[in-house]
């Protein structure tokens, strides 16, 4: 008998840091959820392709820049909040979300 363990992490990005970069794909297999400060300004490309564990993601107003495809393959993303400048539909695809997961 095999048992399957799922790991659930948490990531909470400390408070000063002001871009989030590519490096976030080490940990984002498993990570299911992001708390993203509000001195966060920008998001580079990719930071969160293929974060498959995420489910939920609450992005401040204070970010103004977010790279070509930051969130593409996020298969298991059931919805994220953008700042209102990022919420037309080529910016939605542009980022790599699907209209659906948008709020």
């Amino acid at each position: 008998m095999s048992s399957k363990i799922s790991l659930k992490i948490e990531v909470t990005i400390p408070h000063g840091v002001t871009t989030i970069d590519d490096s976030m794909v080490a940990v984002c297999q498993q990570m299911t959820s992001i708390n993203i400060p509000s001195t966060v300004v920008e998001i580079k490309p990719w930071s969160f392709c293929d974060c498959t564990g995420l489910t939920i993601v609450d992005i401040p107003d204070s970010v103004t820049t977010i790279g070509d495809s930051a969130f593409l393959n996020c298969k298991n993303l059931a919805s994220i909040r953008l700042p209102e400048q990022f919420r037309s539909a080529d910016e939605v695809a542009r980022i790599g979300l699907k209209p659906e997961q948008v709020i």
